[in-house]
């Protein structure tokens, strides 16, 4: 059911306002837009090992930003609460993890079972940045306010049955694949009892996916290791699917999912900047100069 509402609203959504009357249209459109997404959030994105007393326990997800010359990786609390710094691998791109990225520092906000919040943060050595090809997010890229149903969201991440577990436990290494998803918000009587709606962020997880071809699609991989993933939103009418990848503004951080009703959790932006606003006096002026009074 969720598989076959989420395909129709997205059928609706990609066509609209651009006169794609055909199915062949709307999958090359889809398909286009998917890719162009993937490779935008992959340059922002990276891949975190977990790993305790030297044993690999996960992998979680994460997306890079830089607000005021301090540079982050956005994720969530129940990634990284539990564990060290240097119990953390980071990967950037779909390579074997580096040592690129110096950790300095964490911050977590809930995380555990009742938390309204699960966002945490990572946050980097300046000194290294320049040392990298990494890309960066700015607080310009971020978005409070969106109408979910005039829009795509976009979820980002690298899913847990794709990372080679020999490389991971025995070499203390693990390569990506990453997974980028267009989906819709789900909106309205369909939202579980335990979500709030002033903070959290409900998106449809099918279990296929198109793969381009009109008549042909792929099993989606279960979302665990999207956990800490970016969520993004996109309206496809702005601008094409290949320029309009730029336009794609930050919602929100990946958290959990329902798996019998096919549903990902997760928490909007304003948690994660919340939490960088507590932790950080020196830039929350910047971040409420933006926002609004984050602290509430």
């Amino acid at each position: 059911m969720a598989g076959s509402l989420q395909k129709s609203e997205l059928d609706f959504r990609l066509h609209h306002g651009k006169c794609l009357q055909n199915e062949k249209s709307r999958a090359a459109l889809a398909s286009a837009t998917n890719s162009a997404l993937s490779n935008f959030a992959l340059r922002h994105s990276v891949g975190l090992g977990l790993y305790r007393a030297k044993n690999y326990i996960e992998n979680g997800s994460g997306t890079l930003f830089e607000i005021e010359s301090h540079y982050f990786i956005a994720t969530a609390a129940h990634c990284i609460r539990k564990l060290d710094l240097d119990q953390i691998r980071v990967a950037y791109r779909e390579t074997k993890y580096s040592d690129q990225f110096i950790l300095v520092k964490k911050g977590a906000l809930g995380g555990t079972g009742g938390d309204p919040y699960d966002v945490g943060y990572l946050e980097l050595d300046r000194s290294v940045i320049g040392d990298t090809s990494a890309e960066f997010l700015t607080i310009d890229q971020i978005a409070l306010d969106y109408d979910p149903t005039q829009s795509l969201v976009f979820l980002f991440g690298f899913p847990s049955e794709l990372v080679p577990k020999d490389e991971a436990i025995e070499q203390r290494r693990f390569r990506l694949r990453s997974l980028g998803l267009l989906t819709v918000v789900s909106i309205g009587n369909t939202l579980p009892d335990c979500v709030d709606g002033s903070i959290d962020i409900v998106l449809a997880y099918p279990e296929q996916a198109p793969s381009g071809a009109e008549t042909q699609s792929y099993s989606v991989p279960d979302p665990e290791g999207i956990s800490g993933g970016g969520i993004w939103i996109y309206n496809p009418n702005l601008a094409s699917p290949i320029t309009g990848s730029h336009d794609a503004r930050f919602i929100g951080i990946q958290k959990s999912w329902l798996k019998q009703k096919r549903l990902v959790l997760g928490n909007k932006v304003i948690g994660f900047l919340r939490l960088l606003a507590r932790d950080y006096p020196d830039i929350r002026d910047t971040l409420n100069c933006k926002f609004g009074p984050i602290l509430g």
